[in-house]
């Protein structure tokens, strides 16, 4: 199937994985139901089950969507990390906006 601005590739169990920064969802082997509130760009596997997914402000596209914040547009979405809790769907957002609007990836780093 297609997808959409992708970013942030990754492989996971030998299944690749990707971004749609306009339409801020996973996508694997299928669409996932995740959606997130920006511009989705950055995107890491974390240890329990957990997906971290960085968004940007992003640009209102005529259609309700999003699109890069260096487009011409109202302002739509957030600058935050969302960590996705794969077995249950639950999620937490750390809005970053205090620091800046765009995230570009995610890295884990270790302690």
């Amino acid at each position: 199937h297609d997808v959409y601005h992708p970013h942030s590739v990754l492989s996971r169990g030998g299944r690749p994985y990707v971004l749609e920064s306009v339409t801020s969802r996973l996508v694997g082997e299928q669409r996932s139901q995740w959606s997130v509130d920006g511009y989705a760009r950055g995107l890491c596997f974390l240890e329990d089950g957990i997906v971290a997914i960085g968004t940007s402000v992003a640009r209102q596209t005529p259609e309700g969507g999003f699109q890069n914040s260096a487009d011409p547009g109202e302002p739509l979405g957030i600058c935050a990390v969302t960590l996705l809790e794969e077995a249950t769907g639950t999620r937490t957002v750390t809005s970053l906006g205090a620091y800046n609007n765009e995230v570009y990836d995610i890295v884990p780093l270790l302690a």
